[in-house]
């Protein structure tokens, strides 16, 4: 195994001109013991100094001032001048990213003993994503990415798949990267929504992660155990027989208890939201997030509203890149909608023209009047970056007892 420190360490010593290359980028902190790290300072006084940081100059400098204590810090350097040839911008990346997981590392397992224990791990993992390195990719990386995802696809899916057939099918599911912005008139359904795709991710084996600000800790619970078990959201309220038989016999055979779902409903500033999502990421590798609905979330210092949505749809964009997730945005349309009797557009998105520049795949949720006794929606995409826009499947029955949708078969229709 590369012994990266040394490798450093030793890409200089033999090369002195390497200095240039990662002196900037790393520091004496940066090494995991007291002698490279040292060695790296002597490195640094003496490029400082005008000096080549040699193996010959460094080692007088350790012989003239330790004497007969010099000979540990001689026996690294010989072992790190086996290292001659390689790559040190790479090395010096290792070095520095190895730095960054001792010290978070340390900071979460000193947090239980701070003032304010969660405060302290969300500064400790901002601190820890923030990063200076080089994040550009070379053309073959990308491409061979994307070369595995297609091989790997299911189905013909190449994202994380949402498990509703017909919206799997217009958008090849989602994608790492992407936001996907679900919006609706209120009462329509969108939280129902993001909510069913959320559980059947999890059902499914992939963690999840959902900031609720509009719902609290026991309306998602609820509504989970309805969707879930196939319970009467209502007869759960009222524990009647029915619902409470269902619901321990869908617990008991789903494993419910044990989904990796991660819920918070406590906060709504815009930095809290991107600081536990990130944090779920660090712990729980989750595989995608919600946050219902943008319009809840609060910028402190920003009281244009406007300009506090425009903030916040920007930053969930950004976040969904640098998780490498997919992220669901539920978010209103204007209720203008109601008097003109069509189906609402990308410029009924209410409040700011940045939820649709920000978003990759904006679905709408629009409600059918009809004689049947169901409540028949349309899902509709109206924006999809990388493929079809259109209607997905031909159409959606919505269950309020059981808060789920149903993809409607041709048969449905009469």
């Amino acid at each position: 195994m590369i012994d990266h420190e040394k490798a450093v360490i030793g890409l200089i010593l033999n090369n002195p001109e390497n200095f240039s290359l990662a002196g900037g980028y790393i520091d004496t902190i940066d090494f995991s013991e007291m002698i490279p790290g040292l060695i790296w300072s002597e490195i640094k006084h003496l490029s400082n100094q005008g000096l080549e940081p040699s193996r010959h100059y460094v080692s007088n400098a350790f012989t003239d001032r330790l004497k007969d204590d010099a000979e540990p810090y001689l026996e690294y350097m010989a072992d790190c001048c086996k290292y001659y040839e390689g790559d040190i911008h790479h090395h010096a990346r290792v070095v520095r990213k190895q730095s960054k997981d001792r010290t978070f590392i340390y900071k979460l397992k000193i947090a239980p003993e701070q003032q304010k224990p969660d405060e302290f791990i969300i500064e400790a993992l901002e601190e820890y994503q923030r990063t200076n390195e080089d994040r550009s990719k070379t053309f073959k990386q990308i491409i061979t990415t994307v070369v595995d995802a297609i091989e790997a696809a299911q189905d013909g899916i190449t994202g994380l798949k949402t498990h509703i057939p017909a919206l799997d099918r217009i958008t090849g599911g989602l994608q790492a990267g992407k936001v996907y912005t679900i919006a609706a008139r209120p009462g329509v359904g969108k939280t129902a929504l993001s909510n069913q795709i959320l559980l059947l991710v999890a059902k499914n084996g992939s963690p999840v992660g959902n900031m609720s600000l509009e719902m609290s800790d026991d309306e998602i619970g609820f509504r989970s155990i309805a969707n879930t078990c196939n319970a009467n959201l209502t007869g759960l309220y009222r524990a009647d027989d029915e619902a409470l038989t269902r619901m321990s016999s869908g617990m008991k055979s789903l494993d419910l208890a044990n989904w990796p779902v991660y819920i918070n409903t406590d906060q709504d500033s815009l930095k809290e939201v991107v600081s536990q999502i990130r944090l779920w990421k660090i712990k729980y590798d989750i595989k995608l997030a919600v946050v219902d609905h943008v319009g809840l979330v609060k910028v402190r210092s920003i009281t244009n509203r406007v300009d506090e949505i425009t903030e916040v749809t920007r930053t969930i964009k950004k976040l969904s890149k640098e998780l490498n997730i997919p992220i669901i945005q539920t978010c209103q349309i204007s209720r203008t909608i109601d008097k003109s009797n069509r189906e609402p557009t990308l410029s009924d998105l209410k409040g700011s023209g940045s939820i649709e520049e920000d978003t990759d795949v904006v679905i709408f949720l629009h409600e059918i009047n009809n004689d049947a006794g169901y409540d028949h929606h349309k899902f509709i995409v109206a924006k999809n970056r990388s493929g079809e826009k259109g209607y997905a499947g031909q159409g959606f029955i919505f269950n309020g007892s059981t808060q789920t949708f149903t993809e409607m078969g041709y048969g449905d229709y009469s």
